[in-house]
């Protein structure tokens, strides 16, 4: 990527330890505007943890994560407001049990984008046909298996229509096609 572009995430020199297991050793990655990132490893490689620290679920031991020009770590900054940009599907997709899978969609939409209930819907039903599960709309969860409830988690990241987007699973493509 030219490095005249600006990057949209921004980490340098990250560290993080859990007691004496360092987690993240002098982690340096520049994300730009429309990159596609896979970031592979083992089990207990680190993975997760670097996600969790882009939205700041993770407090970093050293280094800075920038965000779209957001210093991540720095407590002045509103982390609610980067975390509307950033997009996150957990490895245990964490969709909402007692929601169907269009509501587990339509609830962030309406509540934090404040869109109407006709412009989230729209979204919700191109994003469920884009990862192949429409006809699941009125499930829930409990009745989806592992891999349509992953779907489901990625097409609700991606309803909000955020700047980045990331995914703790090694095994799924987060823009399918």
């Amino acid at each position: 990527m030219s490095t005249s572009s600006k990057a949209i995430v921004r980490i340098q020199n990250v560290y993080k330890f859990f007691g004496t297991l360092k987690a993240l050793d002098n982690v340096s990655l520049d994300i730009y505007d429309g990159e596609k990132v896979v970031i592979i490893g083992p089990s207990g490689s680190g993975k997760s943890t670097l996600l969790r620290s882009i939205n700041r679920l993770e407090k970093i031991d050293a280094g800075q994560i920038i965000v779209d020009g957001y210093s991540v770590h720095d407590e002045k900054t509103d982390i609610n407001k980067v975390r509307e940009e950033v997009g996150m599907v957990f490895q245990s997709f964490n969709v909402f049990p007692h929601k169907t899978v269009f509501d587990n969609l339509n609830l962030a939409q309406t509540v934090v984008r404040k869109r109407s209930k006709g412009d989230a819907t729209k979204i919700s039903m191109e994003l469920l046909k884009k990862v192949g599960i429409t006809d699941k709309v009125d499930q829930y969860p409990g009745k989806l298996s592992g891999g349509q409830q992953q779907r489901v988690a990625i097409a609700r990241a991606l309803a909000m229509k955020p700047k980045s987007c990331c995914s703790t699973s090694p095994h799924r493509r987060l823009i399918p096609k």
